[in-house]
This record gives C-alpha cells, sequence and structure tokens, in this order.
C-alpha cells in the first residue's frame, strides 16, 4: 500500500526538480545579463590596451638578445594580432573590428606601423573612449 503513494510522490517531485525550479531560478540569474556584458565589453578594451601597450613598449625598448617582429601595418593586422583566438562580442560577432559598434559591443581597432587606436563603443551604457598608443611614446585618451 505505501509503494503505491510513494511513486505518485516521487513522480511529482522529479517534475518540480525538473520545471518548477528552473522557472524560478532562470529569470533571476538573467537580470544582471546587462552588467556581465558590459563587463565583458570593458574587460576585452582593457585586454586590448595591455597587449598593444605591452607589443609596443618591446619596439620602444628592444630586447638586447633575439629577435624581434615587425608591428602590425594595418588595422587588419593589430586586430588579428590582439584577438587570435576570435573571441566574440558580448552582443555577437567579432569582439574586435576596425570601427567599434554600439550594436554589438565590438570594440574598434585602427592603426598602422605607428600607432593603434583602441575605441570602447557606446554600448548598453558605457560612455565612449579612445585611447591611443604610439611608438613615439605619446599616448592618451581622448
Amino acid at each position: 500500500m505505501k509503494d503505491r503513494f510513494l511513486l505518485p510522490l516521487g513522480a511529482i517531485a522529479l517534475l518540480l526538480v525538473m520545471f518548477a525550479f528552473p522557472a524560478i531560478l532562470v529569470p533571476n540569474a538573467m537580470d544582471d545579463v546587462p552588467e556581465r556584458a558590459s563587463l565583458k565589453v570593458l574587460t576585452t578594451y582593457d585586454a586590448a590596451i595591455n597587449m598593444a601597450n605591452d607589443v609596443i613598449s618591446r619596439h620602444r625598448n628592444p630586447p638586447t638578445t633575439g629577435r624581434l617582429a615587425a608591428l602590425p601595418s594595418d588595422s587588419r593586422e593589430w586586430i588579428e594580432l590582439l584577438n587570435p583566438m576570435g573571441r566574440k562580442a558580448a552582443g555577437g560577432g567579432p569582439a574586435l573590428l576596425e570601427v567599434a559598434s554600439d550594436d554589438t559591443g565590438a570594440i574598434g581597432i585602427a592603426g598602422d606601423h605607428l600607432q593603434v587606436t583602441i575605441t570602447l563603443p557606446r554600448y548598453r551604457g558605457l560612455q565612449h573612449s579612445q585611447t591611443v598608443i604610439a611608438l613615439t611614446g605619446d599616448d592618451g585618451l581622448e
């Protein structure tokens, strides 16, 4: 007689775990998606600045041993250097483009063998910003 009631109770418990709990938890987990998207864009922007600074600083002060690769000659080469794994933007598509995208959160990269300009888009409330890193050492924010 007990077994007759345990099976339906077990089925009800299984249905609760499979459907009711996710229905409650998923909307709560999705509340911070805009903040996470903005954080991803800012993290990508900071990583691009750090990597570009590293590359250019090695050319300002060349090592005494070993060989140094040439600086990228155009925007496409800078993008390939800064995003070799093809990271994606928060809103989809490539994380780095030649022109920043306010729609997808893609960071803008424009440069040549003398300097690179890294642009933060106006994405989900972020403020537009540019960082110019130059071989001559005249770096700055606009």
